[in-house]
């Protein structure tokens, strides 16, 4: 037989305080409503069905099952598999069109699927797998220190786009000074049979977010605060596999994200030496809400990370150009290389709005530093062409009048939505510290509702370090370090958000070489 366990849930009360009361002043309380209900396989009780019976205003039904795994239907029963014995704490959220309830209820598993886990080929690559159906020796990991260990990407991507670590990262090559060696001596060694994860720990790396004074994007070392172990399991949704650590758990980098330290890891390669995971976050509190990827790199402990091999980038002069007429490619000498999105901007191609026979790229801004951006596979000679060209539209339908009263004290537009596009040069090299030398010429226009060309000349531009204020090029069009091209339009260092056109970005050519 099954094993049945029924729990009543009220989310209405009583509502008299006795039989046939009546007040004129009574309301009446609305919400989803329903009975939680579990059973748990014969013979097998890591084997759970748990079912919402009676359900009453219910679109959806968010499942936390109390090991770190959690799940989303629309149907009224899912199944799951613990892949650990213990008490489990499971809380189902009714999701209606406007409110929320809770059910919740406690689990008691007291036997795992010892087969299913040690034939599985992630625990195994993991831990190390099984010995003879029980606990092996285990499998150590630490924080790897490689370039790209530690990385932010779009929440609708699928890698590490926005910005990748540089090699020896976390021992202070970050070009701001910071280093972590104590968390760089943590380990973490995943055991089977049971599923436990042990750390042996001193410090962790807190997210910058975790301080309220701290420096924004300056992560810090602080002293462990987690526990010398935490069970863990692996599931798959959706096709994609997730490490799941309960109670709080982390691996050297702590963040909190609504509320709560993130425990389940999305799996992006794991392989004998490499665990490679990512997690939904906010990469800046000040910009909203919206999610976005932290990706975490993980190698086996015994693994020799070498400062990799200089790639030198030639310097030479290529034609480049991109029409934004229904692809985001740009034609860079006999190659062609894709703009990408960075951070909270919105793209689209739409019909050109003085001609419908015409697509361009929709841009709309919405954070505080956003953009469209191309790494090329060459550094820029800007000896002889150094002027480049794009038409925008600037639409009357944008704000540009209101402030943002919480606008960085860096902004280039008085915290105000600007008609304005910033053209930046990086030199990808600095990795996350490209900004304090970028070449930027920046180009205003007060016209509205019609396309204007706008040009910028790096011919004779003085750049200074943003950060110390040094020079670094007295003449830009002398430079032999950049690589990157960005276009960012509406000004920044405010969340004031705009939409704008682009069409026809390419660097002019001189007649004469």
């Amino acid at each position: 037989m099954k094993k049945l366990n029924f729990v009543n849930w009220l989310i209405l009360g009583i509502i008299a305080f006795a039989f046939g009361a009546c007040d004129d002043n009574e309301t009446t309380v609305t919400g989803p409503t329903g009975t939680l209900t579990y059973t748990q396989a014969e013979g097998a009780d890591y084997e759970v069905t748990f079912t919402i019976e009676n359900p009453v205003d219910v679109l959806s039904y968010s499942f936390d099952f109390g090991d770190g795994s959690t799940a989303n239907s629309g149907e009224t029963s899912v199944t799951h598999t613990y892949v650990e014995t213990g008490d489990f704490d499971v809380v189902v959220t009714l999701n209606s069109a406007s409110d929320q309830a809770q059910l919740k209820t406690t689990v008691t598993v007291t036997t795992i699927d010892v087969s299913g886990i040690c034939n599985s080929e992630y625990y195994t690559l993991l831990t190390g797998g099984c010995v003879n159906d029980g606990p092996g020796e285990g499998k150590t990991w630490k924080l790897s220190n490689a370039y790209g260990s530690h990385g932010v990407g779009p929440a609708d991507g699928e890698e590490a786009v926005w910005w990748n670590s540089e090699y020896d990262h976390w021992n202070g090559n970050n070009g701001e000074g910071f280093a972590m060696p104590e968390t760089m001596e943590s380990r973490f060694t995943f055991g089977v049979v049971p599923n436990t994860m042990a750390v042996s720990a001193t410090h962790q790396i807190n997210n910058w977010q975790t301080d309220g004074e701290a420096t924004p994007f300056h992560d810090y070392q602080a002293t462990y605060g987690g526990e010398s172990s935490y069970g863990y399991s692996i599931t798959e949704e959706e096709g994609k596999m997730y490490l799941n650590i309960a109670n709080g758990g982390y691996m050297a980098y702590y963040q909190e994200v609504d509320g709560a330290t993130p425990t389940k890891y999305e799996i992006v390669t794991l392989t004998e030496t490499e665990l490679y995971v990512r997690y939904l976050n906010v990469l800046n509190y000040n910009d909203g809400e919206d999610k976005n990827y932290r990706y975490l790199r993980y190698v086996q402990e015994d693994v020799v990370e070498e400062a990799p091999e200089e790639v030198v980038k030639d310097l030479e002069y290529r034609a480049i150009s991109a029409s934004f007429n229904g692809t985001m490619d740009a034609t860079v000498g006999d190659e062609t290389i894709a703009f990408i999105n960075e951070a909270d901007i919105v793209t689209a191609f739409v019909a050109d709005p003085t001609d419908d026979g015409v697509q361009v790229l929709s841009y709309t801004k919405n954070g505080t530093v956003d953009d469209v951006q191309v790494t090329l596979n060459h550094r820029m000679d800007l000896s002889t062409n150094n002027t480049f060209k794009l038409k925008v539209y600037f639409p009357s339908s944008n704000d540009y009048e209101t402030v943002d009263d919480s606008a960085e004290d860096w902004t280039d537009s008085e915290g105000k939505l600007a008609s304005m596009v910033n053209l930046k040069l990086y030199d990808t090299k600095m990795g996350g510290n490209a900004w304090h030398t970028e070449a930027t010429v920046r180009v205003s226009d007060d016209t509205r509702d019609e396309w204007v060309e706008l040009e910028f000349s790096y011919d004779g531009l003085e750049v200074t370090n943003r950060n110390d204020q040094s020079v670094v090029w007295e003449d830009a069009a002398e430079s032999d370090t950049y690589d990157k091209i960005i276009i960012q339009i509406g000004g920044e260092g405010h969340k004031r958000s705009g939409t704008f056109y682009i069409k026809d970005f390419e660097l002019v050519e001189n007649a004469v070489n």
